[in-house]
């Protein structure tokens, strides 16, 4: 055996993840708050796209010199702008969400899992070891579908509208 296939037949992730995968099912369990943070995602960066062509409309009315209709042009990038916040803020908060209902359910089956061990089984390992990785590698799933399908939505996104 080479060590290349040595080294293969030790890598448990071989490329894509099987829609099948652990991570998916939690995922998909919380579609609603992901889509609702992607949708808010792209009223953001409609409402920031907003704010140039309105203050293009308000340069050409400088250069035309009609002072007096800037007024619009004004109270409609502050609309824009707020409209923005909102948005961002509340796709922060679904995506936010559905990463933290992803670490509860995790933690939930993971605590059933402990709990369905042998007595033995548990008293042979070191137990605080064991709930340190778990608190851990919880926490980091958190971190992987919240902030991060944040990230890769909000980059493909901001691509797309530019």
């Amino acid at each position: 055996m080479s060590p290349s296939s040595a080294l293969r037949d030790l890598t448990p992730w071989q490329g894509r993840l099987p829609r099948t995968s652990w991570l998916w099912r939690y995922f998909t369990a919380q579609w609603r708050l992901f889509g609702g943070g992607a949708v808010c995602l792209a009223l953001t960066h409609a409402c920031a796209l907003t704010v140039p062509w309105v203050l293009m409309g308000a340069v050409e009315t400088l250069h035309a010199r009609a002072s007096s209709d800037l007024t619009g042009h004004i109270a409609a990038m502050v609309a824009a702008a707020l409209g923005a916040a909102t948005v961002r803020t509340a796709s922060r908060t679904l995506i936010y969400a559905g990463g933290r209902e992803i670490e509860h359910n995790l933690r939930n089956d993971l605590v059933a899992h402990l709990l369905r061990l042998p007595l033995p089984a548990v008293k042979s390992g070191r137990v605080g070891d064991l709930l340190s990785r778990a608190q851990q590698d919880c926490s980091e799933v958190r971190t992987l579908t919240g902030p991060g399908f944040l990230n890769v939505t909000n980059t493909a996104m901001a691509y797309v509208s530019t």
